[in-house]
């Protein structure tokens, strides 16, 4: 419930992107148990939940609508959520900005501990890759930082976070969003973090 990671994380390579849903429906099988309390789903792109579909994603280079049907049905009973504020955004400015919808837009979210950006090209959702604009959280720095929610460390929005915060002060550090603002903003810690930034 406090985000911390319980187990090692199960990974598998996908040699064909068409297998990508499979795989991980296979995965999510061995992982859910008695004690799951909810499957969160993570992908690049934009999802309708509705319809349980990958409707633009750029790890499915085939453009097409990819079905998620497999990964809730490996769930079975338990909640799945699927949630992408980045994409959401970009498509509300998208539909909202008429003016606009041939500019490109880049879009960065900040919170503690999150990170996230999307991009809209000429005014529409961009496919992206998966080491771009839709995973720059995860860009990670050869530092230690508390384990991220990827299984990796030195990850940005590990970075972004009280709990580097409180790694680099040495001692328990207040909220990040107290140390960069006012007098705190100049001190060694907050000046490393917005470095790295």
């Amino acid at each position: 419930l406090c985000g911390k990671l319980m187990a090692p994380p199960l990974t598998a390579r996908v040699s064909e992107p068409a297998r990508l849903i499979h795989q991980a429906s296979t995965l999510l099988g061995e992982a859910v148990d008695r004690d799951t309390l909810a499957i969160g789903v993570s992908t690049t792109g934009l999802v309708d939940v509705e319809a349980k579909t990958l409707l633009i994603s750029s790890a499915v280079p085939e453009q097409t609508v990819t079905p998620l049907a497999p990964i809730f049905k490996a769930a079975g009973r338990k909640q799945v959520i699927v949630e992408n504020d980045m994409h959401a955004l970009a498509a509300r400015w998208m539909l909202s900005e008429g003016a606009l919808l041939r500019e490109d837009v880049l879009m960065v979210l900040l919170e503690d501990g999150r990170v996230g950006a999307t991009m809209l090209i000429n005014g529409r959702a961009n496919r992206g890759c998966a080491l771009g604009a839709n995973e720059i959280g995860h860009m990670r720095f050869p530092i230690h930082t508390p384990l991220c929610y990827c299984g990796q460390e030195g990850c940005l929005e590990r970075i972004f976070s009280s709990g580097y915060l409180s790694q680099i002060n040495g001692v328990r550090a207040g909220a990040l969003g107290q140390a960069m603002t006012g007098s705190q903003l100049d001190s060694d810690a907050s000046g490393r973090i917005l470095s790295l930034l």
